[in-house]
């Protein structure tokens, strides 16, 4: 079919092309006006399992196991920081400092993520201090006890986990939340282009020439001009 049809559909369709987008842009704005703002604050890791001391005598592949168990281990750690078992940790750590935490806040705030053997770690609240505060006391505990969330034996060489990026700030997470609102927008404008098609493919009625001799399967020989008022 013509690029034209497609327009005479959308056309003729309009508010169904239009009324579902607009509903759900208007309540995009108002989720986005009511919401209450979250800040982030962003640290990341490097995981390494270290080697263990085996006589130099021994012919050793160390460097490429040691890779290998770094990728395994951390892939357990990116799960063990969101259990509450560190969160109890790390609410623990807050404490002993004066600061108020329950363990419940502190797995609700935290999220985490990899990337080859880098960890990282959001932590998410509605207030920045409190953002920056949590993701701090995170990562202390990871570098002062990796063996306990790493699972390995802390009289042996164990595993290093060093912090490469240490937040200094937590960053309000506006841009991302409105880009999913607005994604939402243009779900619906898409949804809106199919329900016009469907509705047009469901109404019978013959609107222009082309489709009337589609429909008869007979040529149109001429036309009636409607009356003009």
């Amino acid at each position: 079919m013509e690029l034209k049809w497609y327009l005479q559909v959308l056309w003729r369709r309009w508010p169904a092309l239009l009324i579902l987008p607009l509903l759900v842009a208007l309540l995009a704005v108002y989720q986005d006006a009511t919401r209450t703002e979250q800040y982030a604050a962003n640290a990341r890791l490097s995981v390494v399992r270290v080697p263990d001391p085996d006589p130099v005598t021994d012919f050793r592949f160390d460097e490429y196991y040691n890779y290998l168990a770094s990728e395994f281990k951390i892939d357990d750690l990116v799960e063990t920081v969101r259990g509450n078992v560190f969160a109890e940790a790390v609410a623990t750590r807050l404490q002993a400092s004066g600061i108020d935490a329950s363990t419940g806040e502190v797995q609700g705030a935290i999220s985490s993520d990899r990337q080859h053997r880098i960890l990282s770690l959001t932590v998410t609240t509605t207030n920045p201090v409190r953002s920056l505060e949590i993701s701090r006391a995170a990562v202390a505990e990871l570098e002062s006890n990796p063996a306990l969330y790493l699972d390995v034996p802390e009289n042996g060489a164990g595993a290093s986990v060093r912090a490469i990026q240490i937040p200094h700030d937590a960053g309000a997470d506006s841009a991302r939340i409105r880009m999913i609102l607005m994604l939402g927008v243009f779900v619906a404008l898409g949804v809106g282009v199919l329900l016009a098609f469907l509705l047009d493919y469901l109404d019978d009625t013959l609107y222009d020439t082309d489709t009337t001799a589609a429909a008869l399967n007979l040529p149109v020989l001429a036309t009636v001009p409607s009356e003009q008022s």
